[in-house]
């Protein structure tokens, strides 16, 4: 029983290793992309907050990075997440950049604009009842500075869209 209970604390440890390290990189691609980002976004700065999902284990989902607040109750997101189809299968792992837009009217409206100049979007929307916008790629843990070069270029993409329509606006958004 002592050695178990030492490699449960060896092994909470590790957890807790892992999770500060996966916060610091979105935490740093969000502070290297920061002043564009609020800019195109129409955000006055804030700093992120840890953001940790997981949903049961017969989903086997997990999602572990970074958030801000966006606008009132909603949220931009920097994170990774893990998922499994099955117990067997090898888990894929994405990078995403998330952004909460309510109400539906107004994050389809910004689709829309951005889809109008930018035929090839690569933004999706959540297909069920969520108001999200995202972007996603996959990410080879192997290669552990590739994460943060995934981040990147997930987050210059999502600029340049917010860029072809001259900004969200989210703040100005909010006031109205």
């Amino acid at each position: 029983m002592a050695k178990g209970c030492s490699t449960y604390v060896d092994a909470l440890t590790a957890i807790e290793a892992f999770r500060r390290e996966v916060k610091k990189v979105c935490e740093g691609a969000y502070l290297r992309h920061a002043k564009r980002l609020l800019e195109v976004m129409g955000l006055d700065p804030e700093e992120c907050e840890l953001y940790d999902y997981a949903d049961d284990l017969e989903d086997r989902l997990a999602e572990l990075g970074v958030c801000r607040s966006a606008q009132s109750g909603q949220y931009f997101y920097i994170y990774l997440q893990w998922s499994e189809a099955a117990e067997d299968a090898a888990p894929e792992i994405k990078a995403f950049v998330c952004l909460e837009v309510y109400p539906r009217k107004v994050r389809d409206e910004i689709l829309g604009k951005i889809q109008r100049k930018k035929p090839d979007c690569h933004l999706k929307q959540d297909v069920g009842n969520g108001y999200t916008l995202s972007l996603e790629a996959p990410v080879n843990t192997c290669e552990p500075t590739s994460v943060a070069q995934v981040f990147d270029n997930l987050l210059s993409e999502w600029i340049d869209y917010c860029e072809s329509i001259d900004g969200l606006k989210l703040k100005k958004r909010q006031a109205q």
